[in-house]
C-alpha cells in the first residue's frame, strides 16, 4: 500500500475478482476508528481497499438498480472498475457515515432521535440533496420517530445492495457450505447490519466515544463501559481522574455531585 495524505494507492489482484485480505472480525471496529491518511492505509493493509468507482461509491453500484443514479446524482459514464488513486477524503466521509449510522441506531434503541450531526454525515454520501433540517424539525408529527427509523432501515439495506453481496451454496469433499462473496465494502455493510440488529452488543465507549460490538453482558445503566481498543488503561484513567476531583471538592469544601 502506498498513501499520501490525499489519496491512496494499491496493486490490484490479476486476474480481478475482489480485493480482500484478512479474517474480517472486528473489521467494523477498525474502520470507525479510522482518523488519517495512516489509518486508512493500515485498514487497507489488513482488510484491503474499499474499491471506489469514479463517483466515489464502492464499484458494484453499477450492477444495481436505475434508481441508483438519481440517488446519488451519478452521470451516465460508466464507473470502469475501481479508480486509482482512492481519495482519502472519499474515505473519510464513508468512517463517519459508518459510525453515525451506529450512533443513530443506539439513539434510536434507547427511544430517541438521532442527532442532526449524525443525520448530516449519513446523508451527505449515501443521499445527497436531504434536507436534514427539515427532517429534525418535521419530528413533532404523528408517526415521526417510526418513519425516521425507517428512513435508516433504507439506508443501511442501499449499503448493501451497492455492495453485490452474492450468496454461494457449495458441497464438496468437505461437505455442504454457505457463504457470502463479497469485498471489503460489502462485509463492512453485513457487519453494519449484525451491529445494528443485536442491540444488546452495540455500546457506546466511554473512553473514545465510538460505537463498537460488545462480547457478554450489556453495560449497567449509568456505569461507563469501554471498547477494546481503550480497555483498563482507559478505565483507570477515569476512575483516577474521577477520584482527584472527589478529593479537590472535599478540600475545597464541597459536597461532591
Amino acid at each position: 500500500m502506498l498513501y499520501s495524505d490525499t489519496e491512496l494507492r494499491y496493486e490490484m489482484p490479476e486476474p480481478f475478482s475482489g480485493y480482500f485480505l484478512s479474517n474480517p472480525r472486528r473489521m467494523l471496529d477498525a474502520f470507525v476508528r479510522i482518523e488519517s491518511a495512516r489509518d486508512v492505509a493500515n485498514f487497507a493493509q489488513r482488510f484491503g481497499p474499499l474499491e471506489l468507482c469514479r463517483h466515489g461509491l464502492p464499484y458494484t453500484h453499477v450492477d444495481e438498480d436505475e434508481s441508483f443514479a438519481g440517488l446519488w446524482m451519478i452521470d451516465d459514464q460508466e464507473c470502469g472498475g475501481p479508480i486509482q488513486p482512492e481519495p482519502i477524503s472519499r474515505w473519510l466521509e464513508w468512517v463517519a457515515c459508518a459510525r453515525s449510522l451506529l450512533n443513530a441506531a443506539a439513539f434510536f434503541h434507547d427511544g430517541a432521535f438521532p442527532s442532526e450531526e449524525d443525520w448530516n454525515h449519513i446523508t451527505r454520501i449515501m443521499s445527497p440533496g436531504t434536507d436534514v433540517k427539515r427532517l429534525v424539525t418535521s419530528r413533532s408529527r404523528e408517526n415521526g420517530f417510526e418513519d425516521e427509523r425507517l428512513g435508516l432501515g433504507d439506508i443501511v439495506s442501499q449499503w448493501l445492495l451497492m455492495s453485490r453481496i452474492e450468496p454461494r451454496f457449495t458441497w464438496d469433499l468437505d461437505g455442504p457450505r454457505f457463504q457470502l462473496d463479497t469485498g471489503t465494502f460489502g462485509v463492512l455493510g453485513i457487519q453494519l447490519m449484525e451491529a445494528i440488529t443485536r442491540s444488546q452488543g452495540l455500546s457506546t465507549c466511554s473512553g473514545c466515544g465510538i460505537p463498537y460490538m460488545r462480547e457478554g453482558r450489556r453495560p449497567q445503566r449509568g456505569r461507563r463501559n469501554y471498547c477494546p481498543s481503550c480497555g483498563t488503561k482507559a478505565a483507570l484513567r477515569d476512575a483516577q481522574r474521577e477520584r482527584r476531583s472527589k478529593l479537590k471538592e472535599q478540600a475545597d469544601g464541597t459536597t461532591p455531585s
